[in-house]
């Protein structure tokens, strides 16, 4: 039972997966009016997607290559309220933190 219990706790905590980055802006996906990403110039090895206009309502974390390392459903209050957090913190402090594990943080700029 021991064994069950170390290797349940392994597999689900052994594969959490944590990111944080700066974003310095925020775009709409071409053709679309609620899915936006956020990106950084100077760093191109990584974005995010915020996706409030599809049936579900989606923050993504994707690498270089467009893979999608870490996904996060969420309802449509949650997506307008990030979406006006990622606003508001570009607009005044032009930068944005995104913790893959706190997506509801309301820091500006990572530290």
């Amino acid at each position: 039972m021991k064994r069950y219990i170390l290797l349940t706790t392994f597999l689900t905590y052994g594969y959490a997966y944590s990111e944080t980055y700066n974003y310095t802006q925020m775009k709409s996906l071409e053709g679309f009016d609620g899915i936006f990403n956020l990106t950084d110039p100077q760093n191109a090895a990584h974005s995010v997607r915020l996706d409030c206009q599809s049936f579900f309502h989606k923050l993504d974390f994707y690498d270089a290559n467009g893979l999608i390392k870490v996904e996060n459903y969420i309802t449509f209050g949650e997506c307008e309220y990030l979406y006006e957090n990622f606003t508001k913190c570009l607009n005044t402090e032009k930068i944005k933190c995104v913790d893959s594990e706190n997506i509801f943080s309301t820091d500006c700029k990572c530290e």
